[in-house]
């Protein structure tokens, strides 16, 4: 179903070559300024469709597709463009591809869609803030963000694993035994 929130979603997934393209040009202003409505659309759009009740599978994993694909873009780009720690960037590109490629696992063969948690939207905020102090190099307090995304990042992956493996394990050990 298309809505407000799910056209949101889409509008991000339509402006992030744009912010990537002022990124690779070194434009700063024109990079902050996409991040910032990127940001602003993707809480929108979880904001309007919990208070519309307009949640949906399609948004949740719409939304979810384009935040990751948004993260795994972006700190490429940063490692490219914007002197983002190489580590950094396969830390990120790794735990997003997994998480990325797990829930279309689970989606595809079970048709389980796991939401976020506050831990993971925690994590996800100071990431977004260290991409914004990444993009203005204040790079002093950038790489202190980092590092807090990193062990938040961690914390919130072995959370959902704890969360999640005993729901994943219960579906599969019912199509087993049917």
């Amino acid at each position: 179903m298309i809505n407000i929130p799910n056209l949101l979603s889409l509008l991000r997934l339509f402006l992030l070559p744009i912010f990537l393209y002022f990124i690779a040009r070194g434009h700063t202003l024109f990079s902050v300024l996409f991040f910032v409505i990127i940001i602003v659309t993707d809480i929108l759009d979880g904001y309007i469709a919990r208070k519309r009740n307009q949640c949906t599978n399609l948004g949740r994993v719409l939304d979810h597709g384009v935040d990751k694909l948004f993260s795994i873009l972006t700190a490429i780009w940063l490692y490219i463009y914007n002197r983002f720690p190489l580590w950094a960037t396969l830390f990120f590109v790794l735990r997003e591809l997994i998480i990325l490629t797990s829930g279309f696992l689970f989606l595809v063969d079970k048709k389980l869609i796991f939401p976020s948690r506050t831990i993971g939207k925690i994590s996800g905020g100071f990431f977004y803030l260290t991409i914004l102090l990444y993009l203005l190099r204040y790079d002093s307090s950038a790489i202190v963000f980092l590092y807090i995304s990193v062990v938040l990042f961690s914390i919130a992956t072995l959370w959902y694993a704890v969360l999640y493996f005993p729901r994943i394990k219960e579906v599969y050990d019912e199509s087993n035994n049917s």
